[in-house]
């Protein structure tokens, strides 16, 4: 009989009242488990024998720590006794430290602020030297080697930053741009650590990028609050503009936010910090105690609720637990805005655990809640305490909170439960319409780098195409020089990630509306407007993403005034061409004919040459890549994917990011409603086939919410408005609809049968002839067909399916 039996059997016995036989039968079994029989099962064991009154309780625990003591062989090491050995920390007058410094200058003096490029390049470097130098570092280490050298480079460029702003602007708006750099400064070294996090699984590896990633985010701060914003202290920037910061307090270890406190400015925030997540991350710190405890609840993310001002930490669960969701805790830092029904929205959404300082009607509100009272943790209510009462107060609740997840884990490492199917779609976690979480589900592109390589040094206008939700607008504020020969500013006509993301289309929209002609320097002034750093004499690369939105604003504007045309729209277009001469205009959108307008007098559309923007990038029979990283994101590493699984997954959506996400999110459903178990599950291509055959047909596409975004879009895009409005969006779609309907089992047909296809295309009556070439170009340029010397392929399978599944509104 198993283990697991033997464990079933014994707690039957006990469910129907007996004590003495299953007590006999547990202690035989103890007895004559292996010492690593024993290590996978004990918490399962335990859990069974705390369901025995005392005594028998007693005896047992006592059989199975003496068991266990014997197996591992520990009975001669004293209870209590550290067996860890710990390195030295790195010296500040290391090499290793000296090359960081050196590199933090150079980084200074020729790239600053290319967070993207040049510092994420400089960062995973030293970020990998770092990790193999510190060796075996202690779990309290602040790796001021590192972190050091970090606050004095921020200091320095944030210091630099401001004073050329404020040069030519008021001081509100160098803070404001101050505070965009930092927010992108702190997501640097996050790339790293989220990349790495989902991999590591020992103890040493663990709490080294934990110490790393949290000393290089406590650096960056702390030199930031160095920094003098006119009479405004850095330290006062931090406690008045929380939001663009407080989230990575979840990657904080106690020592370093600790030191932090001494760097904000002392009011209500600092206060409800120190005695509200310090606690919780002493909490967490307690799982990085000890090296045989092989659970360290590394955090994955953090965000921050200002009406609630409240702080939420997500840490990893067990590898082997049954339930796979993020284990999230909230915190929150003032009790003027703890409202009863957050607490029990906090209970809905299975938060571990809450800790709060609360008034008394809502302290008497949880103390009636029965479940409440198990995840929430009340923090003292009272006037200022001396230095020992209040590290008693924080030692209190940091073990209360300690012993709250610590059942949690418990309960999630059963491995009675660890063999039960998935219940949880942990890919719904990925941020899909949260663009405030979305920094933690980074994936570098290369692809985008290598095409933006390919034209950087290059003059001229290019056009990058690619299906909606391809991912450009992230790619877009994620590109910097390569080569340090160009200076890029990136801008969007749609919504921005940040208020300067969209100063260029502001500044012509307002031109528009005032209606008095530009300045001959027009262009060239708002592109100095847009970029943080001086550009005299640097070669420009002007990227501008949803370009479909500005040329609309021009196309509408010349309908009503000719002297707008005159004054405004035909100077741009003009001042445009004249920067492509010499500097690199990037244009991003989904239409390749977007900025036909005013053809008899455009002298910006010849120049424009239209290129295919990449999708995520993806080796056919490979494990690793851009695809595998997304894929893993979108999974939380928790379920291994073959290359035979990546391969099927790829030829159905491509490698286009949203798709591949709602794709997966069906598949863990799918997952669920088989119920597979969590633990051990891989992957291959066959799997993937099961759920196609199961999922993707058009019945459940229809029927799916998952698709709901592109259904939405491919029906509109199909009707007679929608040629009306945009007569090439139509026939692409058109196209890709009638070969998935033609041949829905390889998405693909002849050359010659897609003229046919192409004439078949329900045009309505006055539209203008189909152009079947141009449409095989210009929508494969834009990833929605694929094709070759015989055949013409859907890029996107999904996109297809979708797009055969509506019903198109053509009369």
């Amino acid at each position: 009989m198993q283990i697991e039996d033997h464990l079933t059997q014994i707690k039957n016995r006990m469910a129907i009242g007996e004590r003495e036989e299953p007590e006999r039968l547990l202690t035989d079994l103890i007895l004559q488990m292996g010492s690593a029989e024993l290590s996978d099962w004990r918490l399962d064991i335990e859990r069974i024998i705390n369901e025995f009154q005392k005594r028998r309780r007693k005896n047992l625990m006592e059989i199975l720590d003496n068991r266990d003591r014997i197996g591992a062989g520990l009975m001669d090491r004293e209870d209590g006794e550290d067996i860890q050995s710990f390195s030295e920390p790195i010296s500040p007058t290391s090499e290793i430290a000296s090359d960081f410094r050196y590199e933090l200058n150079q980084l200074r003096e020729h790239h600053i602020f290319q967070w993207s490029t040049f510092y994420r390049d400089c960062f995973d470097n030293y970020f990998s030297l770092f990790l193999k130098e510190i060796g075996q570092p202690s779990v309290d280490d602040s790796v001021e080697a590192f972190m050091d050298p970090l606050a004095e480079h921020t200091n320095l460029i944030f210091t630099q930053g401001y004073e050329y702003v404020r040069r030519t602007h008021n001081h509100d708006i160098a803070i404001t741009k101050s505070l965009n750099g930092l927010t992108q400064f702190l997501a640097v070294p996050l790339d790293y650590y989220s990349a790495q996090a989902s991999s590591v699984s020992d103890y040493r590896s663990a709490i080294s990028l934990r110490l790393l990633f949290s000393a290089a985010l406590c650096g960056i701060l702390e030199g930031y609050s160095r920094t003098s914003f006119g009479d405004l202290p850095g330290s006062g920037v931090l406690a008045r503009f929380q939001r663009n910061w407080v989230h990575y307090a979840a990657f904080f270890t106690p020592t370093h936010a600790e030191r932090l406190i001494c760097c904000i400015e002392p009011g209500p925030f600092l206060n409800g910090f120190r005695t509200s997540v310090l606690p919780l991350l002493d909490a967490i710190q307690r799982f990085f105690r000890s090296e045989e405890y092989d659970y360290w609840p590394l955090p994955v993310m953090g965000q921050y609720s200002w009406p609630q001002r409240c702080l939420e930490i997500s840490v990893r669960p067990p590898r082997n637990a049954a339930f796979q969701g993020l284990i999230e805790t909230r915190v929150f830092l003032d009790e003027s805005f703890v409202h009863i029904q957050d607490l029990e929205n906090s209970f809905g959404r299975r938060v571990a655990l809450v800790i709060a300082p609360l008034k008394p009607d809502i302290q008497k509100a949880v103390d009636d809640h029965e479940r409440l009272r198990e995840i929430v943790v009340t923090v003292s209510r009272g006037t200022t305490v001396d230095d020992i009462t209040a590290e008693k107060i924080r030692t209190n609740l940091s073990d209360r909170a300690y012993r709250v997840l610590d059942e949690v884990v418990y309960v999630l490492r059963s491995k009675l439960e660890a063999k039960s199917p998935i219940t949880y779609n942990f890919a719904r976690e990925f941020p899909l319409h949260q663009p405030d979480k979305a920094s933690f589900f980074h994936v570098t592109r290369t692809s985008v780098r290598d095409l933006l390589r390919t034209f950087e040094r290059r003059n001229g206008v290019r056009l990058w195409c690619s299906v909606r939700r391809s991912g450009k607008t992230t790619a877009c504020f994620d590109m910097e020089t390569t080569t340090g020969e160009s200076y890029i500013v990136g801008q969007t006509c749609g919504v921005p990630p940040n208020p300067d993301a969209s100063k260029f289309y502001n500044f012509i929209r307002d031109a528009i509306q005032s209606g008095d002609m530009v300045s001959q320097s027009f262009v060239k002034d708002i592109i100095s407007q847009c970029a943080p750093d001086n550009l005299v004499g640097r070669r420009i690369v002007l990227i501008i993403d949803e370009y479909e939105t500005l040329f609309g604003l021009l196309r509408n504007a010349v309908k009503d005034s000719d002297s707008i045309r005159y004054n405004v729209i035909q100077p741009l277009l003009d001042q445009l061409v004249v920067f492509s001469q010499e500097n690199l205009l990037v244009f991003l959108g989904q239409q390749p004919d977007a900025h036909f307008i005013l053809m008899d007098q455009n002298q910006l559309a010849p120049y424009v040459t239209q290129d295919s923007f990449p999708l995520f990038e993806h080796v056919q029979g490979s494990s690793t890549g851009e695809f595998a990283k997304l894929v893993n994101k979108i999974l939380f590493g928790r379920i291994e994917c073959t290359a035979t699984f990546l391969d099927a997954l790829y030829r159905e959506t491509s490698g286009h990011p949203y798709l591949t996400v709602t794709v997966l999110i069906e598949f863990v459903d799918w997952l669920i409603e088989r119920k597979r178990p969590q633990i051990g599950l891989r992957l291959n291509s066959g799997d993937f086939t099961r759920f196609a055959r199961a999922k993707l047909s058009t019945e459940r596409i229809i029927l799916s919410p998952e698709y709901n975004f592109f259904k939405e879009a491919a029906a509109p895009a199909l009707s007679k408005q929608g040629y009306l409005s945009n007569p090439w969006l139509f026939m692409s779609y058109w196209a890709i609809r009638e070969i998935s309907i033609e041949n829905p089992s390889v998405f693909r047909v002849s050359r010659k049968n897609f003229e046919n296809i192409t004439k078949r295309i329900p045009v309505p009556k006055g539209g203008a002839e189909i152009d079947c070439e141009n449409i095989l170009r210009t929508a494969s340029q834009a990833n929605f067909l694929t094709y070759d010397e015989k055949h013409v392929s859907v890029r996107i399978r999904i996109l297809g399916r979708i797009s055969a599944a509506v019903r198109p509104l053509v009369h």
